[in-house]
């Protein structure tokens, strides 16, 4: 796994911009790029800023973020009200939705 924090993420597209640390199966050093993500989930507790841990691999000639662990640098009481701030922001698209 590398190290990596988010830059950008764009839902729309399923892509996530990293500035990450080498990706040595890659064989590619440090830098900054977009990546498509293996599953749209992975994409809901990630916001600009996030510290993380990643997978990527080329997947049908794309680089592909395949395993994510988010890093949580925060309090335990910052990240449960993150936590609970973002389901409520999911159920209230859910409700907009209906």
């Amino acid at each position: 796994m590398s190290d990596g924090t988010v830059i950008k993420v764009d839902a729309t597209w399923n892509k996530v911009t990293i500035d990450h640390g080498p990706l040595e199966n890659l064989d590619m050093p440090a830098m900054t790029m977009v990546f498509v993500v293996a599953d749209r989930a992975m994409l809901e507790d990630l916001s600009e800023g996030s510290k993380l841990r990643f997978v990527a691999d080329r997947v049908n000639g794309k680089l592909t973020v395949t395993e994510i662990e988010m890093q949580w640098t925060r309090s335990r009481g910052s990240a449960i009200r993150r936590l609970a701030q973002l389901r409520r922001l999911r159920n209230e698209k859910a409700r907009l939705q209906q």
